[in-house]
């Protein structure tokens, strides 16, 4: 160190080198070193000191579990035959209720059991995907045994049985029992006081009308529907035919006449419902009568499509021949006054089809004039008188036939005499009249019968008809057909 700045210098003896320096370092960083082991052991000493030591591990073995009781067989072990005693309700609560003295097992296998149960009753699948019910034995059979109760085939030895009943008329010749009916005539000519006049009769018991036999038991009933006339009218129609004060007693339980009633279309099945609900109300069945006034009044749809007369028939009129009623439904004439107006479709559900014609020369003369018969037997042409008596009653007689019902049959002999020849019904009239007059000729020669009255003039009517009944048999509307070559001055 130098006297003037107060310091001290240590001078060494030799020169410092590098190599002194770095030597110097090593021989500290190594004792700084050892200086910190020494601390680590110290404190790693001091550690293990303080700590408590570990327990040895030991490793205990499982307890063996307890054996489960067995479940008590009176509770789980119960029949199909016992379960199916039970309401459904009492069977959850068996299962599924509260039962303290019960352990765990036996619940949980009263709750298998009837899971059990009711999959064994439920319909199996095959598959998800094909969705197909396999059922059980017993099941099938339930189910095709409720399919052949609700779809029963004939009886078929019963509907040849000899000693079945024979088939009944309503009105002999005219209304067979059981059987849909029209009666078709242009507007305003009577054909509803007819068919009223007719229940009325039937109602009464009388024996006959329009001079056919009446064949209606005290037990049966008559309903009509009455959807035109007013009340004042049917007070008037009823009273004219004999139903007053004194004798409405006898009439009150059996003649029911619904008045203007807030049906639905017989086209839809809301007014078929209806219909039928008025039916099992009034109890009515086999053969009871029922009368439909009109057919246009009772249907909503357009009466000249055939599918208005097809939704007739599939939601009502089906319905009402199984069930056995004499239905008679009135019907107008369209222009052509010899069908019913609108689609040629209203004559394919009926079995009978009569036309009402009055007498242009005498206006209490009527023809009924045969349209249509399904089945065995003729339907001949009938004519009657409507007069009123002295004491102001109504009445509907027999009358010599007019010249309109004789055409009328005459026609039809025609026309089935065509048939029977093969004559075709695109042939000519006049050649229609030879083959004819030829098969006249034939019978004449061989001694055997010929139809009487068949005139020229009716074979030319018959075989028009015959050309208009092959466009009925091409659905087409009765409106667009011809009229039927009828003379007008047989009055």
């Amino acid at each position: 160190m130098s006297a003037d700045d107060g310091f001290m210098f240590l001078v060494p003896d030799e020169p410092i080198t590098p190599a002194m320096v770095a030597e110097a370092e090593a021989q500290s960083l190594a004792e700084l070193r050892a200086e910190w082991a020494a601390q680590d052991a110290a404190l790693l000493e001091a550690e293990q000191d303080t700590a408590e030591p570990e327990p040895p591990l030991t490793i205990e073995p499982e307890p063996e579990p307890e054996p489960e009781p067995e479940p008590d067989a009176e509770d789980v072990l119960l029949t199909d035959e016992q379960l199916d005693a039970m309401t459904p309700e009492l069977r959850e609560w068996w299962a599924w209720g509260d039962h303290p003295e019960l352990t765990s097992p036996q619940v949980h296998a009263r709750k298998g059991r009837l899971s059990e149960y009711d999959h064994a009753r439920r319909p199996r699948r095959q598959s998800a995907s094909s969705e197909r019910v396999v059922e059980d034995e017993q099941d099938r059979d339930l189910r095709l045994a409720q399919v052949r109760e609700a779809f029963p085939v004939l009886d078929l030895a019963a509907l040849v049985d000899p000693n079945r009943p024979p088939r009944r008329d309503l009105l002999a010749g005219v209304f067979p029992e059981g059987e849909h009916a029209s009666l078709v005539a242009p507007a305003g000519s009577g054909k509803s006081l007819v068919v009223e006049a007719l229940a009325v009769a039937a109602v009464r018991g009388d024996d006959t009308f329009l001079g056919r036999a009446l064949d209606f038991p005290a037990e049966r009933r008559a309903l009509v529907v009455d959807m035109e006339n007013s009340e004042d009218d049917l007070r008037e129609r009823l009273i004219d035919l004999g139903v007053t004060a004194a004798t409405v007693a006898a009439f009150a339980e059996r003649l029911l006449i619904l008045h203007m009633p807030q049906l639905r279309g017989l086209d839809t099945k809301q007014g078929a419902d209806e219909l039928r609900d008025v039916l099992d109300a009034y109890e009515l069945g086999a053969a009871d009568l029922l009368v439909l006034d009109s057919t246009q009044r009772v249907t909503e749809g357009d009466e000249n499509a055939s599918d208005t007369m097809r939704r007739l028939y599939n939601f009502t009129s089906a319905d009402l021949k199984r069930r056995g009623l004499t239905v008679i439904r009135t019907d107008n004439t369209g222009w052509s006054k010899d069908r019913e107006r609108g689609s040629s479709a209203k004559r394919d559900d009926v079995g009978v089809s009569w036309l009402l014609v009055p007498d242009d020369a005498d206006t209490e003369r009527f023809a009924l004039l045969p349209i249509k018969r399904r089945g065995k037997g003729t339907s001949e042409s009938l004519t009657f008188r409507r007069w009123t008596d002295d004491d102001g009653r109504l009445r509907f007689d027999p009358a010599p036939a007019s010249k309109v019902a004789a055409f009328a049959d005459a026609a039809r002999a025609a026309r089935d005499l065509l048939a029977r020849l093969d004559i075709p019904t695109d042939l000519g009239l006049e050649r229609a009249w030879q083959a004819v007059q030829a098969e006249r000729k034939r019978c004449a020669d061989a001694g055997e019968d010929f139809p009487e009255g068949i005139t020229q003039g009716i074979v030319r009517a018959a075989q028009k008809g015959r050309r208009q009944t092959v466009f009925f048999d091409d659905d087409r509307d009765a409106d667009d057909l011809p009229p039927l070559d009828v003379p007008r001055d047989l009055g």
